[in-house]
């Protein structure tokens, strides 16, 4: 029977540029590097977005915009902003 504990060991190179940020995010959440690079391969998710899907978010919002834009002009154009008028 062993008196270790049975681990797995890898080696993982990184940029010196790569390596900073490492340095800046586990410095950001307080953590040592090696542990913050384990708990991140570990518990980390790498969430991949279907940009087809936030396609129709994006026109409405455009959408929204324009209209806002509009607004401005006018109220900028008359240098006032009131309650239309309802339509009889």
């Amino acid at each position: 029977m062993r008196k270790f504990k049975e681990v797995k060991q890898k080696l993982v190179v990184f940029s010196l540029e790569n390596w900073k940020k490492v340095e800046q995010r586990a410095e950001s959440v307080s953590m040592k590097t090696g542990t913050f690079i384990q708990n991140i391969a570990v518990d980390g998710e790498i969430r991949m977005i279907d940009c087809k899907e936030i396609g129709a978010l994006q026109n409405a919002l455009r959408s929204i915009g324009n209209n806002i834009n509009q607004i401005a002009r006018k109220a900028n154009e008359i240098n006032s902003i009131s309650k239309p008028t309802p339509l009889p």
